[in-house]
């Protein structure tokens, strides 16, 4: 079936192609590739990115790249979709370069049309990011970072970047698998940089934010303990300079999210920096750690974690939203499956 699994994806990577290809001439008759058209590709290639065809990743890396230009036109399509139901005449450029868009005064286009495609593409991405093979991994986290920066952070629920934090820090590479984790590591703290600040503005979110930054703070202690065995390795390094930044940020004035939440991400992680005498590049809030909290004030239990009182109930989606992460990677493989014996 190799043989044959390469002709279907060239024949799925020339189509896909040829709707990015800029017009040759005015009035270009070009056939289209229909919503439906680009769905059903979309599972296709899905199914190439985490190997579903009897476990073969030699197609992971040209299909993610692949996936990543077909849902551009998906957004493209659907803009021009949304524009045409509500009777509008929005010029949609098919050759932009960007997979998100903005056309003012329509405020019925998202950013994000598709959330379910858009999730399953983001866990497909980051699923490459973990890759063992450092190029491999090099190129998913390239084509991650890509494909995050440009979705803007209200086109989604909070529910779904919660989701997708936690994913990212429960499916970490193994330490050994250096390149790997390094990657996997600067995502997490790049993802949660750009999300921090609006999530932690409602309190329902914190209990998600604060499982999320304990299991980033062990994560950082075994990159640092890791990193330091002999001489020092690049994972430490990176861990260093990525949660020395993210440290001072949240206790800067360009953080823009709960100011007293953002203090106790910034010493949390900085007493992992602190347990390996490497705090020296971070900027420690005084009032926050002399300052003793009052009695049962539920801002601070709420921060370090701790039981909640009787007349507190727990959101039970954070248990929910942690299942989903933890088994989102297996959940998107086995559904891309379904008829692989079928398939290519």
């Amino acid at each position: 079936f190799g043989p044959g699994r390469g002709f279907v994806f060239d024949g799925i990577a020339n189509t896909v192609e040829s709707q990015l290809a800029p017009t040759s001439q005015v009035g270009d008759e070009r056939p289209k590739l229909s919503l439906d058209g680009s769905s059903i590709l979309a599972k296709l290639l899905l199914k190439f990115v985490f190997g579903t065809y009897q476990k073969d990743m030699s197609l992971s890396i040209p299909a993610m790249l692949c996936l990543e230009n077909l849902y551009r036109h998906t957004v493209l399509l659907r803009m021009e979709e949304d524009e045409e139901g509500e009777g509008g005449d929005v010029d949609v450029d098919m050759n932009h370069s960007s997979s998100s868009f903005s056309v003012e005064g329509n405020a019925l286009v998202s950013h994000v049309p598709d959330k379910e495609l858009w999730q399953k593409i983001t866990v497909a991405f980051y699923s490459v990011c973990r890759s063992p093979d450092p190029p491999a991994s090099r190129q998913g986290t390239d084509c991650f970072q890509r494909f995050i920066a440009s979705t803007k952070m209200d086109s989604l629920p909070d529910e779904t970047w919660l989701t997708i934090l936690h994913l990212i820090v429960m499916k970490q590479p193994p330490v050994r698998n250096e390149v790997a984790r390094i990657n996997c590591c600067a995502i997490l703290g790049k993802v949660l940089l750009m999300t921090i600040a609006h999530l932690s503005e409602s309190r329902d979110n914190w209990e998600d934010l604060t499982d999320i930054v304990n299991q980033m703070a062990v994560l950082t202690g075994e990159n640092l303990r890791e990193g330091r065995r002999g001489t020092v390795s690049p994972l430490f390094e990176s861990t260093l300079q990525s949660i020395t930044f993210l440290s001072n940020h949240m206790v800067s004035e360009e953080f823009s999210g709960d100011k007293e939440y953002g203090t106790w991400v910034s010493d949390t992680l900085l007493s992992e920096l602190e347990k390996v005498g490497a705090g020296g590049g971070s900027v420690k809030n005084v009032a926050a750690t002399t300052r003793p909290a009052p009695h049962g004030d539920s801002t601070q239990e709420a921060m370090t974690g701790a039981a909640p009182s009787s007349s507190t109930t727990i959101d039970p989606k954070v248990g929910e939203r942690k299942q989903q992460a933890n088994t989102a990677a297996v959940d998107q493989a086995v559904a891309t499956q379904g008829d692989a014996a079928e398939g290519p």
